[in-house]
């Protein structure tokens, strides 16, 4: 076996290398699993809870969302306001969010025909809510909602849509 390297060789996996750092530079742009994003209404499961976020309606500077969620584990989960999150924003500008525990962000949890604020989620159990924020949307807006299946305990998972308005 030869030691002698050729220009021809030199040039062939100079190339090949240069292509192999250029594109790990893509990895980056992997999702991370524990905080999936939805850039449109529909379904995502995190943590054993499937939810499914539908079209938004708007009354002069109230959202509301309808949510339906589904819990997979065999603990029960505790549904309430501050599992959400929902922010308007316009570009960079930040027109409305709610964080945790705001007075303004409401929710509305339907089981049975019953209406709740708060409800334990038992296992195999869907529920519907509706969320609901004192948050104007105009052409240009994107609501985000973020769902946190196990808040407070785990805040850093969350599934987000990212809803852009017409």
């Amino acid at each position: 076996m030869s030691l002698e390297f050729s220009r021809r060789s030199f040039l062939k996996y100079s190339a090949a290398a240069a292509v192999m750092v250029s594109c790990s530079g893509l990895l980056t742009a992997c999702s991370d699993p524990n905080k999936p994003v939805l850039n449109k209404t529909g379904t995502q499961t995190l943590l054993m809870a499937t939810t499914t976020v539908n079209a938004p309606t708007v009354s002069g500077s109230r959202v509301t969302v309808p949510i339906t969620i589904k819990s997979d584990r065999s603990n029960p989960r505790l549904l309430r306001a501050e599992n959400f999150r929902v922010t308007v924003t316009n570009g960079n500008t930040v027109k409305y969010d709610s964080y945790w525990s705001s007075s303004n962000l409401s929710l509305t949890i339907t089981v049975d025909g019953k209406e709740y604020r708060t409800y334990t989620i038992e296992k195999g159990k869907t529920v519907s809510c509706v969320l609901s924020a004192d948050a104007s949307l105009s052409a240009g807006d994107t609501l985000t909602i973020r769902y946190y299946p196990n808040y407070p305990e785990q805040t850093e998972y969350y599934a987000t849509w990212n809803l852009k308005q017409s």
